[in-house]
């Protein structure tokens, strides 16, 4: 069985997999960092590199550094729908949890 460790922070969020054949890090578009960027809009989801890239275009849709109001009730607007800070730390954990499959 599989196991994963999964740092989310606030800046980056890396991930390794224990395996029987032993431990490999999870890489991201080439790199073993994923930006803790989310950015919501009308085609879907977006995480990592190329969510901080529409985060210079579309900042209204964007969370940046959201774990920082983690435990507090305050919700961000992305694309006109509301979201708790749990809510967007899902979606970058969703996004690791997809690229372990990769």
């Amino acid at each position: 069985m599989d196991i994963i460790g999964i740092d989310l922070g606030t800046t980056n969020s890396v991930a390794t997999v224990y395996t029987d054949d032993g431990l490999k890090h999870i890489s991201f578009d080439g790199d073993f960092l994923l930006p803790s960027v989310v950015n919501v809009s009308n085609d879907g989801v977006i995480v990592g590199i190329k969510a901080k890239n529409m985060a210079m275009v579309f900042p209204e849709n964007t969370a940046i550094s959201i774990k920082r109001l983690m435990g507090t009730s305050e919700k961000i607007t992305l694309n006109n729908k509301e979201y708790l800070p749990e809510d967007i730390s899902a979606l970058i954990i969703k996004k690791i949890k997809t690229m372990k499959k990769i």
